[in-house]
């Protein structure tokens, strides 16, 4: 078993850190899913109250995330790693940052109640399921970061599983485009256009979880070799 700490006892104070910004990705992610559920359901004060919660800890999550870098600026690593080290960080910083511009977008206006019956009966178990996998492909990519420390390998394997589940998202992503195009007719253009933002943005957090899990899997293969 490949334990980076072993490797790079340089790197603990960056790595302690790294999790700590990891706990917040989780927090910030996690809520979209009940803002999903609240949106579904018509509650736009939830919606909004999650949307506001995902930007504070996302902020937080920035000002974290430029003190890690500092952090791995001033230390010492093998060569090579400090680098994949900072594009880790930058990448997992960038599933924080889709996550606020998806929950955002339901927020900005309110969609009429008809509209939204409409969306619900055509595309409600679907968006929900959506959502549930976006989180759950993010904490995959989250407990990959956490077992670098602890078994390389299956971090390296973690890593290729997050992939796999961001192309089972494309596909679900697909088919509820198809479905809101079903009922594009009886929307109007507005409210059209940022359910198919919103859908395309909760796509877009999985998408950067599987390029993060790409820069994961670097690390992995370098601290294997």
């Amino acid at each position: 078993m490949v334990k980076l700490g072993r490797l790079i006892p340089q790197a603990r104070g960056a790595a302690e850190a790294i999790r700590e910004l990891c706990k917040m990705i989780s927090s910030a992610v996690k809520l979209l899913e009940p803002q999903a559920a609240a949106f579904l359901e018509g509650d736009w004060r939830n919606v909004r109250e999650h949307a506001a919660l995902i930007a504070t800890i996302e902020r937080e999550a920035d000002d974290l995330k430029r003190r890690i870098e500092l952090n791995l600026a001033k230390g010492a690593f093998f060569i090579g790693l400090k680098e994949d080290y900072m594009k880790l960080v930058d990448s997992l910083d960038e599933v924080a940052d889709a996550a606020k511009d998806a929950s955002r977008v339901l927020y900005l206006r309110v969609i009429s109640s008809e509209e939204l019956r409409l969306f619900v009966e055509s595309c409600g178990v679907e968006l929900k399921t959506m959502a549930r996998d976006v989180v759950r492909c993010v904490e995959h990519l989250l407990q990959g970061v956490e077992l670098l420390e602890k078994n390389v390998e299956e971090s390296f394997m973690v890593a290729h599983e997050v992939e796999k589940k961001e192309e089972l998202l494309d596909e679900l992503k697909i088919k509820l485009l198809e479905s809101l195009g079903e009922i594009e007719d009886q929307l109007s253009v507005v409210t059209y256009l940022q359910l198919k933002d919103y859908i395309l943005s909760l796509d877009q957090v999985a998408d950067n979880a599987e390029r993060a899990s790409d820069v994961l899997t670097l690390i992995a293969t370098k601290a294997m070799s």
